[in-house]
């Protein structure tokens, strides 16, 4: 199937944004400020609640997964980046290249309670 088709799956738009520590500004004990800043305003993706049970490790940590984020090859998006859709933010906990195929990213997500 061609990477036009998987594209046209694509229906929905989100915003994806970046966590990234200061290297500059700290807080009062010294540790590095969180900084979240938008890598695109405009992506396009798919957003489905996950069915099954999976669970991620995220630093040592395990991470249920809410739903899953499908999103085009070259979307810049990595571990622990924001996506917002309608308002609903969910934290990245893994991505993966969906069957090593090249024509669509696939995103383990956790809905982030109080956004």
């Amino acid at each position: 199937m061609s990477d036009g088709f998987y594209e046209s799956l694509l229906t929905q738009t989100c915003v994806i944004k970046s966590r990234t520590l200061s290297s500059t500004t700290k807080d009062k004990w010294g540790v590095p400020i969180e900084d979240i800043a938008t890598s695109s305003a405009s992506a396009a993706c798919l957003i489905q609640q996950n069915a099954e049970n999976i669970e991620v490790t995220v630093r040592g940590k395990k991470e249920m997964v809410t739903d899953v984020g499908f999103f085009k090859s070259s979307a810049n998006i990595v571990g622990d980046d924001i996506v917002e859709l309608d308002d609903i933010a969910y934290q990245v906990l893994s991505v993966n290249n969906a069957m090593s195929q090249g024509h669509h990213i696939e995103a383990m997500l956790k809905k982030i309670e109080n956004s």
